[in-house]
């Protein structure tokens, strides 16, 4: 399995150090970011953007040709990932445990990682994988409130 350690909380951030463990070019448009997976690495895409109240969204349409395990391992709070499988299957663990949480194809979780742990989303190899993951930057979207 591959592990690609992201630090960086937000789509300008992440997609870049996404493009560079695929070897592929980053693209931006109107604040929305994306890669293409080179052959080598499989086929699809990735994208995401940030809005100014602290809402993420990412999409995923990807195929990996080997097991892939996106590492958050920031050391600021994370944000809350809401996870909708539209396709596929996933695996979810925090930094912390060892259990890992299954989701199947149609379902969504939130998931919501304590200051001290990160979130590791693992995408199996040689699978068709769509997914929508809108984070929740919980500092700012709560000083947007009040």
């Amino acid at each position: 399995m591959n592990n690609i350690p992201i630090k960086p909380v937000i789509a300008k951030e992440i997609l870049p150090v996404l493009a560079k463990e695929f070897e592929t070019e980053c693209r931006e448009a109107y604040g929305e970011y994306s890669l293409f997976l080179p052959p080598e690495k499989g086929s699809g895409s990735i994208s995401g953007i940030n809005f100014p109240n602290g809402v993420g969204l990412y999409k995923f349409d990807v195929e990996f040709s080997q097991d892939q395990c996106f590492d958050y391992c920031s050391e600021e709070v994370h944000p809350f990932k809401f996870v909708y499988l539209i396709q596929g299957k996933l695996q979810h663990r925090f930094s912390n445990e060892d259990i890992k949480h299954k989701f199947d194809e149609g379902q969504m979780v939130i998931i919501g990682a304590n200051h001290k742990s990160g979130n590791k989303i693992l995408f199996p190899g040689n699978l068709r994988i769509k997914a929508v993951i809108l984070d929740v930057d919980r500092k700012r979207f709560v000083n947007q409130l009040t």
